[in-house]
């Protein structure tokens, strides 16, 4: 969890724009949408280890947050994004996983190191970006 002055419409447009999340996020090689990024939007993700995912987004609401599902053998994983409202021109960004399922248990331990440090870094990185420009902005 961040605190940033960037507005949510910025940090919004960051999240829109799925071909530059490599930019800021260490665990993400490339993603794939299969279209515009909404409920029910599909695509593959592709991390900078480990092979390519399908994932659906099973939440949304704009500018306040999303839940992307990704699926594994014995295990699905629920990546969370939340902006909230912290007052004075403050905004708090959270990014959390959820893994479920028989293999949850063996995903968490292999996993859990790596994805607190990289969602970590993702969240210094995406505020850090936003907090100088939208992903569309020309200088």
């Amino acid at each position: 969890m961040r605190t940033t002055s960037a507005p949510p419409e910025r940090l919004w447009a960051w999240y829109e724009a799925t071909d530059r999340a490599p930019e800021w996020d260490p665990l993400i090689g490339r993603i794939r949408p299969d279209g515009p990024f909404a409920l029910g939007a599909t695509g593959r993700n592709k991390p900078r280890t480990g092979p390519s995912v399908r994932y659906v987004v099973t939440e949304y609401e704009q500018q306040v947050s999303y839940i992307e599902v990704s699926r594994a053998p014995g295990a699905s994983m629920a990546f969370g994004h939340r902006i909230t409202d912290c007052g004075g021109g403050r905004w708090r960004v959270r990014h959390d996983v959820v893994c479920a399922g028989p293999l949850s248990a063996v995903y968490r331990l292999v996993l859990s190191r790596s994805y607190r440090t990289g969602m970590a870094s993702a969240l210094d990185g995406l505020i850090r970006l936003a907090e100088a420009s939208g992903p569309h902005d020309r200088s």
